[in-house]
């Protein structure tokens, strides 16, 4: 190796970016790279002291200092030929393992400083008579990982002939530094720059993140897992990278970034090719200095394309990275990519018996995920190696990944023709994991509910079964009452098959009726009796029923289109005290036949049996312990089925089911007061409207909480166990067509970490999977959709066979249901949704189909054209919301509210549009599709009528809060609040604030009918008993109290307490 120069020399830029990471470096540990030599046997100590004190002839890089020069800028590179040679700390005691390896790490944890270093020290401990380990430790700015494997050979081969000297035929470390200055300036600069320019355009830009990423990096020392080649596999890709004439590293490299592609959920993606440049310089091939270097890597993988045409691409990208890799410099402040790729050789081959090298994880300088492909001296792969950092991933997803990597390999080496997107990733032991998900099927079917509730009524008569308001029902009557509506309804021609449709309140009237028409053996239709009459008329005539239980008022317009309108009240009371005889069901007899939102712009009609419900109800006890439970609140209607959890659940297990009335649901102290009054222990509620209702002073919340209808926000969750730490919480989740629900999770205090809650717990009897559009499994991490089966599917679809249900790849001759749901495994064995692979929402607990709102938006005589699409909800709880998108005709004045108008008529309000939007026209794609992604990054548009500002301080306060709630500025003095975006459960959040804050008793009914800022202040300062002033004062104060530092607000609060207190 020649004479080093004496003059400094200017940093190479790998060396720039590692100058970052020590300049924030406190310790030894932190700035520098170990390598570890076990030695068993005998050991010549003095004679390996003489080794680590030659080493630095061998390799001059291990005495040079980082120093600043005059006329330089920063930190340069200062060649230390004068400095003392490199001392081996050497503890020739053994000592126990707890001992030893308190000196070494007390050894690492060394001041250290740019300045004053340490630079490199070596340690030598003696683990027992026989066994020694030798601890090589450098700062990574002089050396870089190989070198490291470079300098144990060297120390080897000191040890074994101490008068080896330098090459003067190879290079050395600083010659390279020369060199590499020199090019940055060369004739091939320009071109050099343009090359890397272009390779950085593109869409690729972003970092890859994986599903299951646990968090950020908080200096955790590296970890690795690894598996060693299987002799066939290793044979194979040999002869596969043969027969694609490229290396293989070349082909793993490429097969690794097809890997995280597709785990990754991004085809196009930067990562990080850590390339050693010795492999192309000879000159330089014994340097131990920093040739290494973090090539950016643009991955752009389309899985429809074939591998063999991927590889071949990219192993002409990896020749052109090649050839311009002196003249990548990335910013010292730039962000390594997060996923790399490494391929290195194998050091000490020929190390005396008993030696072995250790080399060391050195994370890769700041890459979270590093594939290390492990090369024999001779090129050959002989292991792959995961260095990953444990803040990030877990050891248990990093092991399942290496699976994958094994999978797709095989999958390359049966058939490299194959498209990218087609290569299995989940081998024989990862399906074994992913279906160990599903339960065991129970042996028996569960017991019916009507024969439950029979059971209830011979067991536990004089036990409360119903509570509504005043009225208070045992289990005897209710089933009286059952029996004599039974009576009436079979008098007027209801019987076994029969679909009879019900439109009527929560009440104790309707839970009569369900129970009655299952009495005769018929099926009952749910409907919202605050539906538009256009659309309860279109859903019975989509049923055919021929009767509906509803409100007398109504008894004309029912009658004119062939229905047969029947009060239930009416009916119980015309019937003799014995009623009718109940009909024997039989499992597959239809309970429910429950219309959901179409796809096709029609609603659907899922025909729930009663088996099905019965295993719902048994599977749902069990995993939420439901019978621990002894008094149900019932919140939900049944137009959607989130509310039979409660409504059946209390009657399969003989409790007591309490009936709220429409206006506690939407007011937080009448709710809290509910459920005190009613000792409620059971509660099941969508989450948004769940945070609406604890806007109440010291609210309360009952034993058991089940959540569904929409994914809880960590927020929310985070209230719920400060207000009760002893809350049992779930979360439940199920599309109608698979019977309310078939999976839960339990909900702790515990951080909820990143992503939507997980789903870990199958009901009993049910199956899911989370598949591929090959109807395959897929792995952890991987997006796919849910499908599910087991004895809670559904019938099917009144009149329509449904596309939504497949053939079942796992079990010839049985039903999967496609639910439209996208989800991922996670490593746990649990799964997360992550939306809907089509245009459908969830809001409330109902199931919006955008296809639908469509087609009622185009049945509007001023729309000429209209799209929906989802776009996140102004409350940030509610997730997402359809926002429409509308061309009119150009003589309408005020379109939005004739839309709105027109709309009200004919649909409930979840399937209203929370934003109405008047465009010129519809933006569109290049095949004449609407521009869906287009229109949902169309900024709202701003109000067309001028808005004038508050006047007053209460008018400025309700402005205000109006605006936080949506999420926007303030109102405008006329603007309408539901016009804006508000909905139902932002009134009732309005509600709860102008209640805590003015102390009047307000109902959200109010906010409904005065929608302004202006008529709402107005109505308040009329209410029995108000004070125009004293309101104006609460406001003016509550104002102040908004704008003042934290310090300065607790006097003025006193203020604005006793204001209120005065007023009560």
């Amino acid at each position: 190796m020649s004479t080093p120069m004496s003059e400094s020399v200017a940093l190479c830029p790998q060396q720039q970016v590692t100058l970052k990471a020590l300049q924030r470096a406190t310790t030894f540990a932190q700035a520098c790279r170990q390598v570890t030599l076990h030695i068993q046997g005998e050991l010549d100590v003095p004679r390996l002291q003489r080794a680590v004190a030659a080493l630095p002839e061998l390799h001059p890089e291990l005495t040079a200092r980082l120093q600043t020069v005059p006329g330089f800028h920063g930190l340069r590179w200062c060649p230390g030929a004068d400095r003392a040679p490199l001392a081996l700390a050497a503890h020739l005691s053994a000592l126990p393992a707890e001992a030893l390896e308190q000196q070494r790490q007390a050894w690492l944890d060394s001041p250290f400083s740019l300045t004053q270093g340490p630079w490199a020290q070596a340690l030598l401990l003696r683990l027992d008579q026989t066994h020694w380990q030798l601890t090589l430790a450098v700062a990574s700015v002089l050396v870089d990982g190989p070198g490291m494997g470079l300098l144990a050979e060297g120390l080897i081969t000191l040890y074994r002939a101490p008068d080896t000297r330098q090459d003067e035929a190879a290079g050395c470390f600083e010659q390279y530094l020369q060199w590499r200055a020199e090019t940055a300036i060369d004739e091939d600069a320009g071109q050099a720059q343009r090359y890397w320019h272009d390779h950085l355009q593109g869409e690729a830009s972003g970092h890859a993140r994986l599903a299951y990423r646990l968090g950020d990096s908080r200096g955790t020392p590296v970890q690795r897992v690894q598996v060693a080649l299987d002799p066939a596999l290793k044979a194979g890709l040999q002869g596969r990278a043969a027969a694609l004439q490229v290396a293989v590293p070349a082909l793993l490299q490429a097969a690794w970034w097809a890997l995280l592609g597709r785990v990754s959920d991004q085809p196009a993606f930067l990562a990080q090719w850590r390339h050693d440049g010795r492999e192309d310089y000879d000159y330089f091939a014994q340097s131990a200095g920093v040739l290494e270097k973090a090539l950016p890597v643009q991955v752009r993988i389309d899985e429809s394309q074939r591998f063999d045409a991927w590889v071949s691409a990219f192993a002409a990208l990896a020749a052109q990275h090649v050839t311009w890799q002196e003249y990548w410099a990335a910013a010292p402040d730039q962000a390594l990519p997060a996923l790399g790729f490494a391929a290195v050789r194998e050091y000490c081959v020929d190390a005396p018996s008993g030696w072995r090298l250790e080399q060391v994880a050195q994370g890769a300088d700041g890459c979270e995920l590093m594939l290390q492909v492990q090369l024999s001296a001779q090129g050959e792969c002989k292991a792959l190696a995961l260095d990953f950092l444990p803040d990030c991933y877990s050891a248990s997803s990093m092991q399942r990944l290496l699976e994958q990597l094994l999978m797709l390999l095989q999958g390359v080496v049966d058939d490299a023709t194959t498209a990218i997107g087609a290569l299995d990733l989940v081998g024989a032991a990862e399906q074994a994991r992913l279906l160990a998900l599903n339960p065991a099927v129970p042996t028996s079917p569960a017991p019916l509910l009507m024969a439950r509730l029979a059971q209830w009524l011979a067991q536990a008569p004089s036990r409360d079964a119903l509570v509504h308001g005043e009225q208070r029902l045992s289990y005897a009557g209710l089933g009286q009452r059952v029996r004599r509506l039974a009576a009436g309804l079979a008098a007027q021609g209801v019987g076994p098959g029969a679909r009879v449709a019900v439109a009527l309140p929560r009440s104790s009237a309707l839970v009569e009726s369900i129970l009655a028409t299952w009495w005769l053996g018929a099926a009952y239709v749910p409907l919202d009796p605050h539906w538009p009459q256009a659309r309860q008329a279109s859903i019975v005539g989509l049923a055919g029923a021929a009767w509906l239980l509803g409100q007398p008022a109504q008894s004309d317009l029912w009658h004119a289109q062939g229905v047969q309108l029947l009060d239930p009240a009416a009916l119980v009371v015309q019937q003799a005290d014995d009623g009718a005889q109940a009909c024997p069901l039989q499992g597959d007899e239809a309970a429910y036949v429950l219309f959901t939102s179409g796809s096709t712009g029609e609603p659907k009609g899922v025909v729930i049996e009663h088996r099905q419900l019965a295993n719902y109800l048994a599977g749902a006890t069990q995993l939420m312990g439901l019978e621990q439970c002894s008094r149900f609140a019932f919140t939900s209607g049944v137009a959607a089925d989130l509310g039979n959890t409660t409504l059946f659940g209390a009657l399969y297990n003989g409790a007591c089911l309490l009936v709220a009335d429409e206006d506690t649901l939407r007011d937080p102290e009448r709710f809290r007061d509910y459920l005190v009054a009613g000792e409620v222990d059971c509660l099941k509620i969508v989450p948004s409207h769940l945070g609406a209702l604890l806007e109440a002073e010291q609210p309360r919340l009952p034993g058991t909480l089940v959540l569904g209808g929409e994914a809880p926000a960590p927020g929310l969750l985070q209230r719920v166990f400060q207000l009760r730490a002893d809350c049992r919480v779930f979360n439940h989740y199920g599309p109608t067509e698979a019977t309310v629900g078939v999976m839960v999770q339990v909900l702790t205090p515990e951080p909820l970490g990143h992503g939507p809650v997980g789903l870990g717990s199958v009901l009993p009897g049910n199956q899911v999977y989370v598949l591929d559009a090959r109807h395959r499994l897929v792995p952890p991490g991987v997006l796919g959709e849910l499908y599910i089966s087991g004895r809670q599917l559904c019938r099917g679809y009144l009149n329509d066979a449904g596309e939504a249900f497949v053939d079942h790849p796992f079990a010839p001759g049985e039903r999967l249901y496609r639910t439209g749901d996208l989800a991922r495994y996670r490593v746990d064995g649990s799964l997360a949704l992550h939306g809907r692979r089509d245009q459908q929402v969830k809001l409330n607990g109902f199931r919006v189909e955008l296809a639908e709102l469509e087609a009622e938006l185009q049945r509007v005589a001023c729309v000429r054209e209209a799209a929906v699409v989802a776009v996140p909800a102004e409350d940030a709880q509610a997730g997402l919301q359809p926002a429409a998108f509308v061309v009119v005709q150009a003589d309408e004045q005020n379109p939005q509210a004739s839309i709105r108008r027109d709309l009200a008529l004919r649909l409930p309000e979840p399937l209203l549009p929370r934003r109405i939007q008047v465009v010129a026209q519809l933006p569109r794609l290049a095949n004449g599709k609407v521009d869906r992604q287009g229109l949902a990054k169309l900024a709202p548009q701003a109000p067309q009528t001028e808005q004038q500002p508050a006047r007053t301080a209460l008018e400025r306060l309700l402005a205000k809060r109006m605006g936080q709630l949506l999420e926007q500025p303030a109102l405008g003095l006329h603007q309408d609040f539901f016009a804006a975006g508000g909905h139902s459960l932002l009134a009732i959040k309005l509600v709860a604030g102008i209640r805590n804050v003015l102390r009047r008793e307000v109902s959200p009914a109010m906010v409904f009918d005065n929608p302004t800022v202006a008529e709402l202040a107005q109505a308040l300062g009329a209410l029995p008993g108000s004070d125009a002033q004293a309101l104006e004062a609460l406001a003016r104060a509550h104002l102040q109290l908004e704008a003042l530092p934290p310090e300065q607000r607790a006097a003025l609060e006193e203020k604005a307490r006793r204001l209120r207190e005065t007023q009560r």
